[in-house]
């Protein structure tokens, strides 16, 4: 099942057309199907993000439910490699502190593909830096206020 980022900001995004893909981060308007993640957050303006490399997939990502692998558990299995999704998570941060640094903090919400009405699991306030650690996993279907220091 595919993670599907979308991020909600004070300041008016540049939002590049649905039918282009222009390197790095781009944010796009949000397909009508995506219309309900609208209630997910509290900042005016909404949209999807598209990742450097693959889609929401490629951001390290860990299940916010009981039964399911912690990212504790991620973390210790000797097989564990954060290096893969790493470039999306440095770009990620380097991209909202860059377009976003001056509104002071900006929202974020995962969610398996599909899953937009669902409500949101939990609400998380993180330094938009801690994104950039080898161990930070979003929670599926968990809101982020990403604050800027």
């Amino acid at each position: 099942m595919c993670f599907m980022p979308f991020l909600a900001t004070k300041s008016q995004p540049q939002l590049a057309p649905r039918n282009q893909s222009p390197p790095g981060i781009a944010l796009y308007p949000l397909d009508p199907g995506h219309s309900p993640v609208i209630d997910k957050f509290t900042l005016p303006h909404r949209a999807s993000i598209k990742l450097v490399v693959g889609c929401g997939c490629w951001l390290r990502r860990v299940e916010n439910k009981p039964d399911y692998a912690t990212v504790e558990d991620l973390v210790q299995d000797p097989k564990y490699n954060p290096a893969l999704e790493q470039p999306n998570h440095d770009a990620l941060v380097d991209f909202l502190q860059q377009h976003f640094s001056a509104d002071g903090f900006v929202e974020f919400y995962g969610c398996n593909d599909g899953d937009y009405a669902a409500q949101a699991r939990e609400h998380l306030q993180i330094h938009a830096d801690d994104i950039r650690r080898p161990t930070f996993h979003f929670r599926v279907g968990s809101h982020y206020t990403l604050l800027f220091r």
